[in-house]
């Protein structure tokens, strides 16, 4: 369900990152109303987008077992796939080169907390044209750098 007409789920983001560039920022939450009726509800930079209702994620009412931060490329098979992030692989450490979450919590009961690096699986899978480096706990909470330019992939 769409809550605000300004921020359609379809919208594209304007300003994207050119490599060694200004960097822009998006603030994205994904969180269950406790408090209400139990809808999952999206928010950008602090504005509610809208929301999923409990109706629509039954498997969720109880909370998840499972977290994912990702980025996705798609495309017809038989083509190249589209860049990820900036268009280049991370280049570690380096957050002005590289395409990045950071910030990533969790909520466990009415706590935020980091989620356990240690307990963490990284998949990517077209090594040739798309990394992730550098997850690990930091000052700004538990981040990732990621990206590439796309290709053939098989």
């Amino acid at each position: 369900m769409v809550t605000n007409k300004s921020l359609p789920p379809t919208i594209a983001f304007k300003n994207v990152f050119v490599y060694g560039g200004t960097k822009f920022i998006t603030d994205l939450l994904i969180d269950k109303d406790v408090d209400g009726p139990g809808h999952w509800r999206l928010y950008v930079d602090s504005k509610e987008v809208g929301y999923w209702t409990n109706e629509l994620v039954l498997a969720l009412n109880d909370g998840a077992n499972h977290l994912l931060w990702g980025s996705v490329t798609l495309g017809p098979i038989s083509e190249n796939s589209s860049p990820m992030g900036n268009g280049r692989l991370p280049d570690t450490g380096d957050y002005k080169k590289s395409g990045f979450f950071f910030k990533m919590t969790m909520r466990s009961g009415n706590n935020y907390k980091d989620p356990p690096t240690d307990q963490t699986d990284i998949s990517v899978d077209c090594n040739a044209n798309y990394g992730v480096a550098n997850f690990k706990s930091t000052y700004n909470g538990v981040s990732i750098l990621y990206g590439g330019p796309g290709g053939m992939c098989s």
